[in-house]
């Protein structure tokens, strides 16, 4: 469950991821950045699990994990000259339904190397001048554990498909998302096996880019 947590983000995006963040949803623009590609230094912010997540999980039903976070440090790289101030990711993503064999919810699964979450990010871009919002359908999510944290990075195994601005020349391909929880893994254990984990705090995962799109 902590490497579910994980994917939610971003990022971390994003991937994201991400996640987490390409594809677009348009809105007023004055310009086009489909072709160009972007990447963020930073990301933070937090991932809500309903229901939370326990130590035995649930026998049925699904796991929703709704993604909040903001991407900073970014720099455009293609021929349009667009300034980029920050970046407004927001989504959710759905694990697989609970059996009796294989729990959903449970915090040992954010820990899974590659989770078959699906779902959709998108990303509001504060930028001059304006330019279209990004999409990111996810298909999966690869969790792992670094320097002591949990760690999530978008896309997993399955790739999954981008929209809208920062596409680069591979229509969002080699989109990547990474980022890291910011509390340990043994205080994430303890947490869970206190009360459970409704929400989930990520950063940036050091000496990684957060995000990189197109």
């Amino acid at each position: 469950m902590i490497r579910k947590m994980l994917v939610v983000a971003a990022a971390i995006a994003m991937p994201v991821s991400a996640i987490a963040v390409s594809g677009g949803f348009a809105g007023a623009t004055t310009g086009s950045a489909a072709t160009d590609t972007i990447v963020c230094k930073t990301i933070t912010g937090t991932v809500t699990f309903s229901p939370k997540l326990t130590v035995a999980g649930y026998a049925s039903g699904i796991t929703t994990t709704t993604v909040k976070a903001a991407l900073g440090g970014c720099t455009v790289g293609g021929s349009d000259k667009f300034t980029v101030k920050s970046g407004s990711v927001t989504g959710t993503i759905k694990g697989a339904a609970g059996t009796s064999k294989a729990h959903s919810g449970t915090c040992g699964g954010l820990l899974s190397a590659n989770l078959q979450d699906a779902g959709n990010l998108s990303t509001i871009w504060s930028t001059s001048p304006k330019i279209s919002n990004s999409s990111l359908t996810i298909k999966s999510v690869a969790g792992a554990t670094k320097g002591g944290h949990g760690t999530f990075t978008i896309p997993g195994t399955t790739k999954g498909s981008a929209l809208g601005s920062f596409l680069g020349a591979n229509k969002g391909a080699s989109d990547k998302t990474v980022a890291q929880t910011t509390l340990t893994t043994t205080a994430l254990a303890t947490a869970c096996a206190k009360s459970g984990i409704a929400s989930l705090a990520i950063e940036t995962e050091p000496s990684t880019t957060a995000v990189s799109l197109g």
